[in-house]
């Protein structure tokens, strides 16, 4: 028989390459949901080797070639570790996928730019390389399974799968993120419908807390969304970074419920304001009309009491006026209706005798 070592060394490598990828597959998805195939593959590929061992080891097969025999079986092994290893990538292809959605899931674009701004571009990235899978898949449909496809193949998905991982480890953050960017918003909605002065005059220490509130806010984004590149292979420097991210963290939820506990008595306060505002609004009224009703009465009794005077004043004025009109009238009488003194009879000629 002939010298089968390289058929076994290129079986060997195949194999190696697809247990890699079927652990790796197992890793992202446990239970195997999108991986059944690959398990059939291995014991089709299994079968196979077994007949290969026998005829070299044992009984040569009846009626039939041994080295014919042998390399169809190693070949027919060959095929059954691509479609494993192609299988296995396809899993990986497909948990990815589902992983990230579900990461995603219930996470706000607020949330992921804060924490994850590269995730953006990360996510065209992802789409472009599950468009590249699609093209493998279909390349493998057809038949070319040979190592330079599935290195390329691999490569598509160790990207794929290293992208994925990445968001992954970020949720945590993006949800912690989330809870307290959400308790913040309460907490400014709580306050909004509250005056300045309830504020002042309640908790004049407001102001301070709010600074130290967005201080805190601007320190903590950026340590969720910028992991120390210095804590690789550094356990005691990424626990003191941890214990400070926490520490402020705690510190950020102290001062938003000192904050939370001082809204009932704002409300109390403005509501104590607004009664009182009331009160003296009342007040105000009352007092304007006493003002009006004393104004009013010091009026009529002025009417009552200058009104001879008054008239007195109305008459004479009338009197006056007549006086003055009737004195007019006689000036301005023609001269036409006065005797002339030329025209009346002589005394001398009316006495003559005749």
């Amino acid at each position: 028989m002939e010298d089968y070592s390289q058929h076994f060394k290129d079986l060997v490598l195949l194999y190696t390459k697809t247990k890699m990828l079927i652990l790796r597959s197992e890793q992202i998805d446990p239970d195997s949901a999108s991986n059944i195939a690959v398990f059939k593959e291995q014991r089709d590929a299994g079968d196979h080797l077994m007949r290969v061992l026998g005829t070299i080891h044992l009984n040569p097969p009846n009626g039939e070639d041994p080295d014919t025999y042998v390399k169809t079986h190693f070949a027919k092994a060959r095929a059954h570790l691509f479609r494993a290893a192609f299988d296995a990538l396809d899993g990986i292809g497909v948990s990815c996928k589902v992983l990230m959605k579900q990461a995603v899931d219930g996470i706000n674009n607020e949330a992921i730019t804060a924490v994850y701004p590269e995730y953006w571009e990360r996510i065209v990235e992802f789409d472009t390389l599950d468009a590249q899978v699609t093209g493998h898949r279909n390349e493998k449909d057809i038949g070319k399974n040979t190592l330079a496809h599935l290195e390329s193949y691999s490569k598509v998905i160790d990207r794929l799968y290293e992208l994925t991982q990445d968001f992954r480890r970020r949720v945590p953050q993006l949800h912690e993120w989330s809870e307290w960017h959400l308790k913040r918003v309460e907490l400014k909605n709580e306050i909004a419908g509250i005056s300045n002065e309830a504020i002042t005059a309640v908790f004049p220490k407001y102001w301070e807390k709010v600074v130290e509130l967005d201080r805190l806010h601007k320190e903590l984004t950026p340590q969720a969304r910028k992991p120390e590149p210095s804590l690789s292979g550094n356990a005691g420097l990424s626990q003191q970074l941890d214990q400070a991210l926490i520490a402020k963290h705690k510190q950020y939820h102290e001062i938003a419920e000192e904050i939370r506990r001082h809204i009932p008595q704002f409300h109390d306060w403005e509501s104590r304001n607004k009664n009182k505002e009331k009160t003296d609004s009342r007040k105000d009224l009352k007092k304007l009309a006493m003002e009006y009703l004393f104004f009013a009465l010091l009026g009529a009794l002025l009417c009552e009491f200058l009104k001879e005077p008054i008239s007195s004043w109305l008459s004479h004025g009338k009197a006056t006026e007549a006086k003055a009109a009737n004195l007019n009238n006689i000036t301005n009488m023609p001269t036409s209706r006065q005797t002339p003194l030329t025209n009346l009879p002589s005394a001398s000629s009316s006495l003559a005798p005749k």
